[in-house]
């Protein structure tokens, strides 16, 4: 009797935990592709995207209680979705659908045909459309942008602002703590440097046995820096990466910085290029996400703390850690110690030299603290880094290192010494040549190279041989020069130190000078701007043929806008290139808003139709088309672009294919066989819109409002009653982006 009146209880417990706690929405084991807060480009994943087994239809459940207060159906974005809003006034959203319920269809079609369009965005008042926790309100699919069959599932509260779901009842079992890849550190002042660079660096993070992070070696810091971290989500059986609840950077036992992702906001979506490292990702040098914000990076939801993560650590050593959570709760911490001082300068003199050994003394050149550890790169004649070389025998030599190494090993190889002093202080670059690996003045080939960071910008020039002699860079304005010192970092490669963009302010060319016996001198015809957000301004290319227009809002920073004349760019055949190719700079900066851009066509393209602005994306690899503006009477086409890619006029005269359709031309159907017209499409170049206005399915004579799915390119329609016996027609009218329209008709027959 008493373990029936206890199994009663634990029964009535159960229950009230599960009544006061939300369910999930698909009746499955909750699985996830991606969380919440993930960096999607120029935006944050404002949901969950649950996995549905690579399939569509599975039932969709009301989470609460509440009613439907929003019914949307479109081709792009969340494609058809259902907005459930809470008795507590949350909102639940449902996106990708493939249906909604019979009634919920319904209610779809009445708007459709009172709007005469498949787009849908009504809003419904409480009581209208009630819902009970647990009832069925649709079913899964891949409608609107999606790359695959899932849900995409958010909880936004009363504001509206996206909320993690992981952290509003819908917990998932995680036994996982998060992984913690590499460490990055960027300067973010002139006179910065890493590990004596003033580049910056990325460090692994190395794992022991208790799971906790290490830092490789002790790091040398001096001047002003930011932390930035490579980590990782995991999920037991799953094979996904997923963002990460929150991060804090923790200097000598004080908090300097820390983000949590437990809220979002739609209007904050831009600010993603200021938390990830914009110039890290478009350098595919990793994904890091920052552990600092600059002056001019505005503060988000995700910002718990005032501070900003810009260090300037006094002189000494310090410990830094770094601990990452998800919303399990699991927690990895990264720790290691930060050397404050600035880099030491060190000789290396080759003392013994034959057949079989070479042997180098390398010691500080002022400085009474010994040389601890040395390390050798190797490069070829051409400058190219070969490998790190071991010696065969080192021994201490008063405050320096004697190290010998196989003659084989740097036979007509060029060398590079980096030394660390006891102190664990490292040495800017030493260079040791070999006599034949240096060409003359006049031979040298030369290019040079802007590369801009957060708080200014780097010029690094590239040589294709050593030179007997030295490298100087020259601002040239009006009246005067500006000398820009260089420091050699590898054989052949030459940098500045960080500069301030206002340095280049009306400059009329670069001059590089390279003095031995001679003086050679290089110029670089660009036509740089300085952009400060307080003013718009305009640059043109040095051709005139291209432009570009910043307003004041256009990026975050003080920033040199310049365009670069392309040679020769990959993916383009002559018989659609109509102008040259540019690649707007700074290509590693982000922009806030919209860049306007226009291009300036020949007068043989005058009459021509199907020309637009592209843009090149890296990512993909591929020319995207731009919609562009055509001041036919300039011969110029304008349009805006939302990243500094190359940019070039193509023309599109190839209109798009119809590939495939069901049902197939003069081919007879039972009727229960033919539930949906399917019709896939493609188009090689220009694309086509996710609109109404490119696409259109006409069934026996009638237009119908046919979905249309822009990732796989197909065009749907979902008959509402079977077709009945006889013969049936449908056509599909495709348009692509540049106006070419192609038209098909299908015949077909029902028994």
């Amino acid at each position: 009797m008493n373990r029936h009146i206890i199994l009663i209880n634990v029964l009535f417990w159960i229950n009230i935990l599960i009544a006061a706690n939300p369910s999930w929405p698909l009746d499955v084991y909750p699985s996830l592709s991606s969380n919440f807060g993930e960096f999607r480009g120029d935006h944050f994943h404002m949901g969950l995207d649950l996995r549905t087994g690579g399939k569509e239809g599975l039932p969709v459940f009301a989470v609460e209680d509440g009613y439907i207060s929003r019914m949307v159906s479109n081709f792009a974005g969340y494609g058809k979705a259902l907005y459930l809003t809470t008795t507590e006034q949350q909102i639940a959203v449902y996106a990708h659908l493939s249906k909604f319920t019979p009634v919920l269809e319904k209610i779809l079609q009445v708007h459709q045909n009172k709007n005469k369009s498949y787009f849908v965005n009504q809003y419904f008042k409480q009581g209208m459309i009630p819902v009970k926790k647990g009832e069925l309100i649709g079913y899964s699919g891949n409608s609107g942008s999606s790359f695959g069959p899932h849900l995409h599932f958010e909880i936004r509260n009363k504001k509206e602002q996206p909320i993690n779901p992981l952290l509003n009842g819908f917990q998932l079992t995680d036994r996982i703590s998060p992984n913690l890849k590499k460490l990055a550190i960027v300067p973010l002042d002139r006179g910065t440097t890493i590990n004596g660079s003033p580049l910056p660096q990325t460090f692994p993070l190395l794992r022991d046995r208790a799971g906790h992070y290490h830092f490789p070696d002790t790091i040398n810091c001096n001047g002003t820096i930011g932390f930035a971290i490579h980590a990782i989500d995991k999920i037991q059986k799953t094979n996904n990466s997923y963002q990460i609840y929150t991060l804090d950077l923790i200097i000598d036992d004080d908090v300097k910085f820390s983000v949590k992702y437990d809220h979002l906001d739609f209007a904050e979506s831009a600010l993603t290029p200021t938390i990830q490292d914009y110039r890290f990702d478009r350098l595919n040098l990793g994904d890091f996400q920052r552990l600092f914000r600059t002056e001019h990076h505005p503060q988000g939801t995700i910002h718990v703390t005032k501070e900003t993560g810009v260090i300037s650590l006094p002189p000494g050593y310090h410990r830094v850690e770094i601990h990452a959570v998800d919303a399990a709760g699991n927690k990895s911490i990264a720790s290691g110690v930060v050397f404050s001082y600035p880099p030491i300068q060190i000789k290396a003199e080759l003392t013994n030299d034959n057949t079989k050994t070479k042997t180098f003394v390398v010691s500080p050149e002022k400085g009474s603290i010994p040389i601890q550890s040395v390390v050798c790169y190797s490069f070829t004649s051409f400058g190219y880094a070969d490998k790190q070389l071991t010696p065969i025998k080192v021994e201490k030599q008063k405050k320096g290192l004697c190290l010998t190494y196989n003659a084989k090993d740097i036979q007509r190889k060029n060398l590079q010494f980096i030394g660390i002093n006891k102190m664990g202080a490292v040495s800017r670059p030493h260079h040791w040549f070999f006599s034949e690996s240096r060409k003359d003045l006049l031979d040298v080939k030369v290019s040079l190279d802007i590369s801009q960071m957060d708080m200014g910008l780097f010029l690094q020039l590239e040589l294709d041989s050593p030179i007997n002699g030295i490298t100087e860079v020259r601002l040239q304005k009006k009246d005067t020069f500006i000398s820009v010192p260089l420091e050699l970092v590898h054989p052949t490669t030459y940098l500045s130190n960080l500069l301030p963009p206002a340095l280049f302010k009306d400059i009329k060319h670069i001059d590089i000078i390279l003095q031995g016996k001679i003086e050679r001198k290089i110029q670089y015809h660009i036509t740089p701007k300085l952009y400060v957000p307080s003013k718009s301004i305009s640059v043109l290319s040095v051709d005139k043929n291209c432009s570009i227009k910043a307003t004041k809002e256009t990026l975050y920073q003080p920033t040199l806008l310049w365009i670069d004349h392309v040679e020769k760019a990959s993916g383009i055949t002559h018989e659609i290139q109509c102008t040259d190719v540019y690649q707007l700079q700074p290509f590693e900066i982000p922009l806030k808003s919209p860049l306007k851009v226009g291009i300036r066509y020949g007068d043989e393209y005058a009459l021509e139709k199907g020309l637009s602005i592209y843009a090149y994306d890296p990512e993909s690899e591929k020319w995207k088309f731009l919609p562009s503006k055509n001041m036919s009477e300039k011969r110029i086409l304008t349009t805006e672009v939302k990243q500094l890619n190359a940019v070039t006029i193509l023309q599109d005269i190839v209109p798009p294919t119809i590939r495939q359709t069901f049902p197939r031309q003069n081919v007879r159907y039972d009727y229960q066989d033919v539930e949906t017209i399917t019709v896939k499409v493609n188009d090689d170049l220009s694309g086509i819109s996710p609109d109404e206005q490119s696409i259109a399915l006409i069934l026996n004579e009638q237009k119908v409002f046919a979905a249309y799915q822009p990732i796989k390119k197909e065009i749907s329609y979902r008959l509402n009653d079977p077709l009945k016996k006889g013969d049936h027609q449908f056509t599909t009218m495709v348009k692509d982006r540049a106006g070419n329209t192609t038209r098909k008709t299908i015949n077909f027959a029902i028994n």
